[in-house]
């Protein structure tokens, strides 16, 4: 990295006045940023273009989805299909995972019970009983 260099202003100035500004402009720096500023411009219609086509392919689509009565599922199951296409794989993951809990039901929770028992306690008995019936389990 390089360091930069603190600017000189003119005796008798404060840095923040009009008298300190010491950028000028040059035909050749002009050409530049006229040049990014008309590719900026260009980008920014094509996006606008196809967030144009998207809508009219989904307004298209919209007909058709309502005919055939999709539910919701079968929606998510289309833009996790789309994004996969995009190479977006991250959020194509996360649709299907949030579609995998609506296609399998989720385990049963089960309820377990917790007993702290300590042998010295017990007679010798109850611990051989004890033992025999964690074994058969």
């Amino acid at each position: 990295m390089t360091e930069k260099t603190p600017k000189k202003y003119p005796a008798g100035t404060h840095p923040n006045s009009l008298a300190a500004l010491t950028q000028t402009w040059d035909s050749d720096k002009a050409r530049d940023a006229q040049l990014k500023s008309a590719k900026a411009r260009t980008e920014n219609a094509n996006r606008r273009n196809e967030i144009r086509a998207k809508l009219k392919l989904l307004k298209s689509m919209e007909a058709e989805l309502r005919e055939d009565k999709l539910d919701s599922v079968d929606v998510l199951r289309l833009i996790a299909y789309d994004k996969m296409e995009d190479g977006d794989m991250d959020t194509a993951i996360e649709i299907f995972k949030s579609i995998a809990e609506f296609e399998k039901p989720k385990l049963a929770r089960i309820e377990s019970k917790i007993e702290e028992i300590k042998a010295d306690t017990l007679t010798d008995e109850e611990l051989m009983e004890r033992i025999k019936s964690a074994l058969k389990d």
